[in-house]
C-alpha cells in the first residue's frame, strides 16, 4: 500500500519531506525545519525521549516530526501518528503518500 495509516513504521533521513506525523522512536542527531508550521528560521533538534511534560503546541513536541516539514539533518524513525488530516496541521492536506521513505 502506498498510504501511511497510524502505527506504520518510517524511516526518515536529511532531504525528506515528511509525509506524515511521525512520533520518533529512535534519533541520530535529527534536527526539522519547521519553518513552515512554527516560523522558526533555525531547524529544531528532535528527540525520541518521551516528553516531560505535557506539549503546548508544534514547538513543545520536541518528539515529533511533521507532516509537511524537512528533514534538516540527521536521520530516524518513527511511528506514524496521524497523516494529518484533522490532526495536528489541519484538513487541508491531501492524504499521506509513502514513497518508500516518509
Amino acid at each position: 500500500a502506498d498510504t501511511l495509516v497510524p502505527g506504520d513504521l518510517v524511516y526518515v533521513e536529511a532531504g525528506t519531506i515528511v509525509s506524515a506525523d511521525i512520533r520518533l522512536i529512535e534519533t541520530h542527531v535529527l534536527k526539522a525545519d519547521e519553518a513552515a508550521l512554527t516560523g522558526e528560521s533555525i531547524p529544531v533538534e528532535k528527540t525520541s525521549a518521551p516528553l516531560s511534560r505535557p506539549a503546548a503546541g508544534i514547538p513543545d513536541c520536541r518528539n515529533m516530526v511533521y507532516r509537511g516539514t524537512r528533514v534538516a539533518y540527521g536521520r530516524g524513525s518513527g511511528v506514524g501518528d496521524g497523516d494529518g488530516d484533522g490532526h495536528r496541521n489541519g484538513p487541508d492536506r491531501p492524504p499521506a503518500r509513502n514513497h518508500g521513505k516518509a
